[in-house]
């Protein structure tokens, strides 16, 4: 799967498209120990386009299979190199308040991650955290992302308030409650 990445990385890097790595397989190059299924690429709205073009040259369309809770308007599936790979621009969700729109914009990116001299743009991790609140992953999966965010990834207050645009306040204090638990205990010494 790593390989695959690779290419479409070095495919997408000529071209200054604005794009990043999410979902599980971001989460396992951040060290968090998650067998990813599939690669999710995000991009802007504007690349989408060209994003599409290139990934039809690397591998070959799928039927979208979207779901009733997935609303996105710029989304395709693909098969490159045997590993399903998601193209999604403009990320939206339906939640129990209405459709979240997901801002994704050079501020999603905060690290690369070089694999075999190619650089990769992972989303931030508190992104995710969000994103997979509001898909309702289990509780386990959410503190394991939150633990690590304590650990090494701190949360900016400007990263929490572009996020938490069109989000109810009363999600806002569930997320924040959920990521205050998991914060480790101080240390006594």
């Amino acid at each position: 799967m790593k390989q695959t990445l690779i290419r479409i990385a070095e495919a997408m890097g000529p071209s200054a498209l604005l794009w990043g790595l999410g979902g599980s397989m971001a989460l396992n190059l951040r060290g968090l120990d998650i067998l990813p299924n599939d690669i999710d690429i995000f991009v802007s709205e504007n690349d989408f386009a060209q994003a599409r073009t290139i990934c039809s040259t690397l591998g070959s369309l799928k039927d979208s299979g979207r779901t009733s809770r997935f609303c996105s308007s710029h989304y395709q599936k693909f098969v490159i190199d045997g590993v399903n790979v998601d193209l999604i621009g403009d990320f939206r969700i339906v939640c129990d308040f209405g459709v979240y729109h997901y801002p994704f914009d050079a501020q999603s990116i905060d690290t690369y991650v070089r694999l075999d001299q190619v650089d990769i743009p992972v989303m931030r991790l508190f992104d995710w955290y969000v994103l997979y609140t509001l898909m309702e992953r289990d509780a386990v999966f959410l503190d394991t992302i939150a633990s690590i965010l304590w650990m090494r990834h701190p949360i900016k207050p400007e990263t929490s308030l572009r996020l938490m645009k069109g989000l109810p306040l009363d999600f806002q204090k569930k997320l924040m409650h959920s990521l205050q638990r998991a914060q480790p205990e101080p240390r006594m010494e």
